[in-house]
């Protein structure tokens, strides 16, 4: 065989093999802290919009402005012998993602480039949570807490217990007695969950006592009354 139809058999080989590795590397994800991304399928040519899973580690947010995505320069054969050129940013758009940022993001990859994906995830914020109560009188109707500081707007659950017990639960105590309310808030967005703490009192209620002036009474086979000669107040648990 020819030395010119060997050259020629390696230059197509060398094409194939530049290709296929243009394909699997078109896009490379750099490496990442607190989270992770996803590639999704990417042709080895043309132009197409890529996808990408975004995850953040709990505690920590990540928003579309955190995600850079650079045009790489070059063809399939200069990306496997030298660096990549940079040649300019690529627009990273939120396509269905929550308030972490959770979820998947979109770019337009050109025709003939490939690109450099980076991200920074930020922890979250937190948060300092107050609760208040008011007490309310045995037989009355219960009062409902108060929250204030949530920033995040995070779910916020109760739960009661004795005061000076740690045996918390969701069920609204109904007798008198002194107890602790505890406000739970669940993560939320960019912010931290939290807890907090306000003990409250269940007053005793007041107890109507009837003193009778009339003891005793004599049959006389009809309905009889009595006299009340005084009334006074105490207290009922």
């Amino acid at each position: 065989m020819k030395i010119k139809s060997i050259k020629w058999i390696l230059a197509v080989m060398l094409v194939i093999v530049s290709s296929n590795a243009w394909g699997d590397n078109r896009v490379v994800i750099a490496p990442l802290e607190h989270g992770s991304i996803t590639l999704g399928n990417v042709a080895a040519t043309g132009e197409q919009t890529v996808i990408l899973t975004v995850a953040p580690d709990e505690g920590y947010y990540i928003t579309a402005s955190d995600i850079t995505v650079k045009k790489t320069a070059g063809t399939a054969y200069s990306r496997q012998r030298h660096a990549p050129g940079y040649t300019s940013d690529l627009t990273v758009s939120a396509a269905q993602v929550d308030a972490t940022g959770k979820g998947t993001y979109t770019f337009t990859l050109p025709e003939g480039y490939g690109a450099y994906v980076e991200a920074a995830f930020t922890a979250c914020l937190s948060i300092t949570p107050t609760v208040s109560i008011n007490g309310w009188t045995y037989g009355g109707t219960a009062k409902t807490p108060t929250v204030s500081g949530n920033t995040g707007n995070g779910q916020v659950t109760y739960t009661y217990a004795a005061k000076g017990s740690s045996d918390f639960d969701t069920a609204v105590p109904v007798n008198a007695g002194e107890y602790t309310v505890k406000a739970m808030v669940a993560a939320a967005g960019h912010y931290l969950g939290g807890e907090a703490t306000a003990d409250f009192t269940i007053a005793k209620a007041a107890l109507t006592i009837v003193t009778l002036s009339q003891t005793s009474l004599a049959y006389s086979g009809a309905e009889q009354t009595v006299s009340v000669s005084s009334v006074k107040a105490g207290e009922l648990d």
